[in-house]
């Protein structure tokens, strides 16, 4: 089986960025690791930015084979990602029922999104967790 093994994290600091290993200064499309998620249900997907230039898309995606050749791939979100949006933190809630995750999207012309992150958390974790807007302990 490829990919690695995602389970419920049990802290903020240790859920695994979904764009690690992507070139995100690349003028061009990409494909992150596919990582496999033990426990479908409902999710947060956090992508904490930090320069940006340009205009860049980024989409979670799913699947229940290994390997995203089946028919089943499904698109759960989509972050659009501009100039203006320079160290800002985006979330999106959504029901994630497949077996594999995996972050797709395009870096366009001129476009960077450097040290830009995207992680993955169960919703109840975030709300049990927060002391005001934005400040995770």
């Amino acid at each position: 089986m490829s990919g690695t093994y995602m389970t419920d994290q049990s802290g903020v600091g240790s859920a695994i960025n979904l764009l690690a290993g992507v070139d995100l200064a690349a003028d061009a499309a990409f494909t992150g690791a596919i990582t496999r998620v033990d426990r479908p249900g409902w999710v947060r997907f956090v992508l904490d930015t930090a320069t940006v230039a340009g205009t860049n898309s980024v989409v979670v995606e799913g699947d229940d084979t290994a390997d995203f050749s089946g028919t089943t791939t499904r698109r759960y979100c989509t972050f659009e990602i501009t100039v203006n949006d320079d160290d800002q933190v985006f979330e999106q809630d959504c029901y994630f029922d497949s077996l594999f995750i995996r972050v797709t999207g395009v870096i366009g012309v001129g476009g960077d999104a450097t040290a830009t992150t995207l992680k993955m958390y169960p919703p109840h974790y975030l709300r049990t967790r927060l002391d005001s807007a934005d400040v995770l302990t």
